[in-house]
């Protein structure tokens, strides 16, 4: 037992990692109309594009990324990983990649959108928005590659997300609402014309120079990832009201008059899809979808909408009287797609 003269400091060794070498001119950089570190932007997420060209097949490859506070990497149009794990800020986990298999001869690209909260959670710290990439490419010609993160890049703010999302909670960052009709089409191909995006900004040169006291390998496993599908048909019905604003994602929704009753059976979800007629300004139609189990993962439905229909997602452990959440809830988790014409992915990227 510690006496009140006593204090108790947690003490951890330094990693012998932190030697490692970094190529020279690797930075952090963000977009250069918010490179102000005193003026942090909130829940901002931000495309990164960098295109590059190899003369001959690669035979080894190695890419190291950090991002405050959430990346999704792609390499030519693969998605690759989502990072990075939690860490103590002052041993800041970087992941790494063998990318060899996703790069060809001619034209590459590395693309990352990343997420950068703008405050503390209970699961992550976030200090400054900031990207860092390194990546080592051999070819098969011995004529080596690197490509860091530097003002080369190129940068555009992700307006697809609305930043006035709220948060899920204390513990976790926002909630996701995208527009997929503002999504750039095919901004992770190579091919894509990047000419109008902004240039990036070098927010800390060096990696030694960083908001974080050391950088580390990550020592977590990537999670296992795996799908989830719908089990059962639980409830349908017509809501009552309009959906609200953004910034009210979260508030107990009104009453729900019930078709498909939450108390009867549970109907077997069709394999082919339900089609959903829509209600117009007079309210929204409602499903109660079963996972048939807790999961932690990202939604993902493949839906044939029209352009500016609206699709809430909300999500509950249980059903209270045959609605999402239980009665207790001071806040219902929501994401929210804004569709556009035709067939589309509505995905939740970090949430």
């Amino acid at each position: 037992m510690l006496d009140a003269t006593q204090q108790l400091r947690f003490r951890r060794s330094r990693p012998s990692e932190v030697t490692s070498a970094w190529s020279p001119g690797v930075s952090l950089i963000w977009h250069a109309d918010e490179g102000l570190y005193y003026e942090n932007p909130r829940n901002r997420f931000c495309y990164f594009r960098k295109t590059f060209e190899l003369a001959a097949p690669v035979e080894f490859s190695e890419l190291r990324i950090i991002a405050d506070t959430k990346y999704l990497l792609y390499v030519n149009g693969t998605e690759i990983g989502r990072g990075p794990s939690r860490f103590d800020p002052r041993w800041a986990y970087y992941d790494i990649y063998d990318v060899s298999p996703h790069l060809v001869e001619g034209d590459n690209v590395i693309a990352v959108l990343v997420l950068y909260h703008g405050y503390g959670t209970g699961a992550q710290a976030s200090l400054i928005q900031a990207l860092l990439v390194d990546a080592r490419i051999e070819p098969a010609n011995g004529d080596s590659v690197t490509i860091v993160t530097d003002t080369s890049w190129h940068a555009r703010i992700a307006d697809a997300y609305d930043e006035r999302a709220p948060r899920l909670n204390g513990r976790q960052g926002p909630m996701e609402v995208v527009d997929l009709r503002r999504i750039p089409a095919g901004w992770t191909e190579p091919d894509f014309d990047d000419g109008s995006w902004a240039p990036t900004i070098v927010m800390r040169p060096g990696v030694r120079n960083i908001p974080w006291f050391n950088l580390v390998p990550r020592d977590i496993p990537p999670l296992a990832e795996g799908q989830a599908g719908v089990q059962a048909l639980v409830g349908q019905g017509w809501g009552e009201g309009t959906p609200p604003e953004t910034t009210a994602l979260g508030a107990i929704r009104d009453r729900i008059t019930w078709t498909v009753a939450p108390a009867a059976a549970p109907q077997p979800f069709p394999e082919d899809g339900m089609v959903l007629p829509g209600r117009g300004l007079e309210g929204a139609t409602v499903v109660n979808l079963d996972l048939g189990q807790g999961v932690v993962g990202y939604l993902e439905m493949e839906v044939v909408g029209s352009a500016g229909a609206v699709i809430d997602a909300l999500y509950a452990e249980a059903l209270w009287e045959g609605l999402v959440p239980a009665g207790h809830a001071s806040r219902v988790p929501v994401d929210r797609f804004v569709l556009r014409d035709g067939p589309q992915e509505a995905r939740v990227l970090f949430g």
